[in-house]
């Protein structure tokens, strides 16, 4: 088995990178519909 080493430094540095703009754009065109395809609240809001 492994044995936990710690968190890996991927996330915050590809947040840091984005910057807060970035991830807000991200979050927009990802959030639109759900890993199972369904329209999210975001998806919803944007078709109006």
């Amino acid at each position: 088995m492994y044995d936990y080493q710690g968190q890996r430094p991927t996330l915050p540095i590809w947040a840091e990178n984005k910057g807060p703009d970035g991830i807000a754009k991200y979050q927009v065109a990802k959030g639109r519909t759900s890993i199972d395809g369904l329209i999210t609240p975001l998806g919803q809001a944007q078709a109006l």
